[in-house]
């Protein structure tokens, strides 16, 4: 048996041999749960691959969530999240959209002496790689390379002329 996977969230997503929750059921919903009412229904240190695509920004809490993630991986799991930036209409038009994200908020979940990371001390992640994602025309343009090579200086001052469409980010599991 290959690595055990999990797709939170999955909705209607083919899940590709992960195991997928979500709240709806489906063709590729494997257990019916509320991602935010904890604990997930899995064991410690169950999972090396964790997908969270759109799902963050429509949870309460976001440190609770991050912890159950955590909880149910092993060391060295890799979790790949990808999340509408605070920038673009999508993060709007959605009425279920609870919480903006940015270029720097997984960063601000791992740095150690970041206020937020010192209350949930034992949930310790890696940041991987973060990327943020445009769509034409701004992609032809430039301004992605741009603004994944200076993304403070992008987000403090010309998001809001070329807003990102979504921020990819990989983070490593530490145990």
């Amino acid at each position: 048996m290959g690595a055990r996977k999990l797709y939170l969230g999955c909705g209607d997503q083919y899940t590709n041999g992960s195991i997928g929750i979500d709240i709806i059921p489906g063709p590729s919903v494997d257990v019916v749960g509320d991602l935010s009412k904890p604990p997930f229904p899995f064991k410690d240190s169950t999972f090396e691959k964790v997908n969270c695509h759109h799902v963050l920004e429509h949870l309460d809490d976001i440190i609770g969530v991050m912890a159950e993630i955590h909880r149910v991986c092993k060391n060295g799991a890799r979790v790949h999240f990808m999340i509408v930036h605070y920038t673009h209409v999508n993060m709007y038009d959605d009425p279920t959209h609870k919480h903006p994200f940015s270029y720097h908020s997984f960063h601000l979940l791992t740095v150690p002496e970041y206020e937020l990371r010192k209350h949930y001390k034992w949930a310790k992640f890696k940041l991987v790689r973060r990327y943020l994602h445009f769509r034409q025309p701004y992609r032809g343009l430039g301004i992605e390379w741009l603004a994944n090579k200076f993304p403070y200086t992008y987000e403090q001052h010309f998001c809001w002329l070329a807003p990102a469409w979504m921020i990819e980010a990989e983070l490593e599991v530490i145990k």
